[in-house]
Formats: C-alpha cells, structure tokens, sequence
C-alpha cells in the first residue's frame, strides 16, 4: 500500500515538474504582436457596486482622467446600497458636467439563478450603448492608459480582452504584501496560460468585451448561476469560438484594494476555489496537481517518507520559481521574488486548511451568501 502512495505522488510531482517546464517554454517563445486598432468607438464601463461610497471619487477621478481618444459612457449600478452613495455621484457630476455618466439600480432577485453582481452587471449592459464593455469595481484606482490599452490590445479577431490588476499597498504590512505576491502569481499564470494555448482565468475588475458578443452569449443569464463570473464569461466566450485576449504589453493599468480582514480574505480564496473547481475547467487539474503538491510537502514533514519525493519538492519548488522569474519579467511585475519562498510555504499552509472549508462551507461576498 505504501508502494502504492509513493508511486503515485511521484507521479503527480514529475506530472508537475513537466506542466511547469511546458509553461516556462511557451512563455520564453510567446512574443504577442501590438495592434493597431481605431480608438473612436464608444465603450461603456458597467460598474456594480455596493455600500462603497468612500471608493467612488477614487474610482470616477482615475476615469475623468482616462486617455481615450473615442467617447465613453460610465454607467453606475447601485446593488442595493445603504450608505450615502448619491452624495458622492452628485458631487462628481456637478463638478464634471462633461463626463457622461449615469447611475440605476438594481433590484436584486432571489428567484433568479444568478449572484447579485451577476444581475447588477447585465442590468448595466441593458442600459449599455457601446460597441465595447468594459467592466472594472468600485474600489478601483485605474491608469490613464486603461481603457486605451485594453482597447488597443483588441482587432476584428479579438472579443475579449483582459488586463493587469495590482493591489494597492497602502498598507506595509506584511499582510498586504503576501495578498499582493499572491494576485501577481495569479495575472503571471493566466498569461503564461493564454501563451500556452490554454484557458485559464482573468479578472472582472479590468475587462473588456464586445458588446454582441456578450448578448450572443446570453450575458450573465447565458452563463448561469456563477461566483467566478469574470472566469465563467472568459470560458465561455471560448467556447461559442470567440477569441480572448490578454493585453498587449500585459502591463499593470490598474490597483484594486487588499482584503483588510483574515475573514475577508478567507471567503475570497474560498469564493476563487470553489469557482474554479469544475468538471470542464482547464483549471480544475492543475489546482488539483498544485494542491497535491502540497500536501506531499506537508506529508514529508510529518512522516519518513522516500528520499525522491523530497527531492521532487525541491526540484519542482525551483521550476516553480523559475517559471516566475520568467513570467513577472514578462508581465513587467515590481515584486520582488525574494519573497518566493515565504510565499511557498505560506501557501502549502493555505492549500492544507482550505481542504475542509472547501467542502463545507459557502463563501460570502458582499455580505451574501453566494
């Protein structure tokens, strides 16, 4: 039986080890091509929010000052806030007659077999005049370049294109600063994914879409009941035969804000697992191939377990990073990978204690269940 279990964890490390080798390859080949493309079409920016009033002057100031060339439209949808939202919205269309902005609201419906951002967002679009979509978040600060570089990174091929978020470290704490290495790991494998010819994942805060194709796909309804939506929507622009994009360069244009509650930040990382967990997911493997790895590691701590898997650990622990050397270069990150092993272990520990919660409990977002 022991013979059984080494076996097949030796397995699963080389299975590792060469998924890993494959990436670091095909990001070293990846050269993306920069597109010309006109920036005169009007682009519509959906932003759901909810009981975020002191983020939105950040938010619409980063907006008012955005580089476009074409006209764009901001569309502001209330999902049933109760803190002093109009006060702020007033505040800024009074002191920026110019800027075309509108806010509705949206009344969520439990009947409905979708989240309430879900509902929130195709209430957006439904009020939506644009050729393109762009989605971002309340608590946003967005580049000058934003909506130019997801437009630019778009042609006649292109139906989605998704870009590079970065948490806002306000706060030094070392708390910030693990959340922070922890996204960058996520933007770098979603970009060595799309250079792989793989579907992997994206963010909802920094998104742009067509707006036919996504009633092509039937919008949120199309999708389903989702608590990942940003990645739902990615696959399944995918899967109807539209192509996605990251943009080019994959630069960071915008800075979202780190959880500032262990409670918060546990129902996110629950909120993204559970999401990703699913029968028809690319990702859905290699989550699994990335977990068993640290249970093994967790396992050779514990128990004598043979010598080659802990030199499996080893050499898929420097593969690993390797592979983001290469990747955050490519991204052009600012962390620093001096933080890669703290960030190693951390996450064998995170890994291990989401196993139960994962099975039992429900994420909450937004003060909901979901």
């Amino acid at each position: 039986m022991l013979d059984i279990i080494h076996h097949f964890f030796l397995i699963i490390q080389i299975l590792f080890g060469l998924f890993v080798v494959y990436l670091i390859l095909r990001i070293v080949q990846f050269k993306p091509k920069k597109k010309d493309v006109d920036e005169s079409e009007l682009v519509s920016i959906i932003i759901p929010f909810r009981n975020e009033a002191h983020n939105l002057t950040t938010l619409l100031n980063s907006l008012k000052n955005q580089n476009y060339r074409g006209p764009i439209e901001i569309i502001l949808v209330n999902d049933q806030s109760t803190d002093n939202f109009k006060e702020y919205i007033n505040s800024f269309q009074r002191e920026n007659r110019q800027i075309n902005l509108s806010q509705i609201d949206n009344d969520f419906d439990p009947a409905r077999a979708l989240t309430s951002k879900q509902q929130a967002l195709d209430k957006g679009v439904s009020a939506a005049s644009g050729t393109w979509l762009a989605f971002t978040d309340a608590d946003m600060r967005l580049d000058r370049d934003w909506i130019s570089t997801l437009v630019q990174s778009a042609d006649n091929n292109t139906s989605l294109v998704y870009g590079h978020t970065v948490l806002s470290k306000e706060s030094s704490s070392f708390f910030t600063h693990f959340q922070a290495f922890q996204l960058e790991f996520l933007f770098a494998t979603a970009y060595a994914f799309h250079a792989a010819g793989l579907r992997g994942s994206c963010m909802g805060n920094n998104l742009l879409i067509r707006t036919e194709v996504y009633k092509k796909i039937g919008g949120q309804a199309g999708i389903g009941y989702s608590i990942v939506e940003d990645r739902d929507l990615l696959n399944a622009v995918a899967q109807q035969g539209f192509r996605a994009s990251p943009t080019t360069p994959f630069v960071p244009t915008a800075e979202t804000k780190p959880c500032t509650s262990f409670g918060q930040f546990f129902h996110q990382i629950l909120r993204w697992v559970k999401g990703g967990i699913r029968p028809n997911s690319m990702v859905s493997p290699i989550m699994a191939l990335f977990a068993l790895q640290h249970v093994i590691f967790i396992l050779l701590l514990i128990f004598y377990l043979p010598c080659s898997l802990f030199w499996g650990s080893i050499i898929n622990a420097f593969l690993l990073g390797l592979f983001l050397r290469l990747a955050f270069r490519k991204i052009a990150s600012s962390e620093s990978l001096l933080f890669y092993p703290l960030f190693l272990g951390i996450s064998v520990l995170e890994t291990v204690s989401m196993l139960i919660p994962t099975l039992f409990f429900t994420p909450l977002w937004k003060e909901r269940k979901v």
